[in-house]
């Protein structure tokens, strides 16, 4: 089934770089820049595509090593947040409970939480909002992303943390998605003796992992 996934993956970005490269080889542009833009922004998709594999092939089998501590999750969202390019973003607010620790991977977490992130920045307007959360409850670290601007139903809520599934294939693939983002938390989360979930209602998409927050769990 991977296997079947990955071929499909493949073809559509592929083909566009075999049109795009066979235009300008052609001679059917003046100005070959722009085509070799989008060539590159092909390129970055795929590479991207790659790593992502990679990634998910080794979490699932359980092949990624974890340096478990106590980290303070406030400063894994300020990193995320960063890496994401949403610092200065007027949709973005943060409601991170500064004394809320999980035992984590901090390096994990953040890859967590920035997939969290790029997923709803994908699916947010212009115009929406991106809440993300932290807090402890039940000796639990709980990590969420909450968007406004979309909504799943319930199969897709059921498939959302499939690997290659997006709700929105054309709106995914042409803002650069690979369509493994969640799958990957979702293995991180699991591999750390964590869970995930999705909801949605009128309100827009949560999207959430949670880890321990008890300093003496392994």
């Amino acid at each position: 089934n991977l296997v079947h996934d990955v071929a499909h993956e493949l073809r559509t970005p592929l083909t566009a770089l075999r049109c795009r490269v066979e235009t300008v080889l052609d001679g059917m542009v003046d100005d070959p820049k722009p085509t070799l833009r989008q060539i590159n922004e092909e390129v970055a998709h795929l590479s991207q595509l790659v790593t992502d594999l990679e990634e998910l092939a080794r979490a699932e089998a359980r092949e990624l090593t974890f340096v478990m501590a106590d980290t303070a999750v406030a400063d894994v969202y300020r990193s995320a947040i960063r890496v994401a390019g949403l610092e200065s973003d007027p949709r973005l607010r943060v409601e991170c409970d500064e004394a809320v620790t999980a035992r984590a991977d901090a390096v994990r977490l953040r890859q967590i939480v920035l997939n969290l992130l790029t997923n709803a920045d994908r699916h947010t307007p212009p115009d929406g909002v991106i809440t993300v959360r932290a807090l402890t409850r039940d000796g639990e670290a709980i990590v969420e992303v909450h968007n406004t601007g979309s909504t799943l139903t319930a199969e897709e809520q059921r498939r959302v943390f499939d690997r290659f599934y997006r709700a929105d294939p054309a709106r995914q693939r042409a803002t650069g998605g690979s369509g493994l983002g969640l799958a990957i938390v979702k293995q991180l989360a699991e591999a750390q003796n964590g869970r995930v979930w999705v909801v949605s209602d009128a309100t827009g998409v949560t999207v959430g992992a949670t880890s321990s927050s008890d300093s003496g769990a392994s």
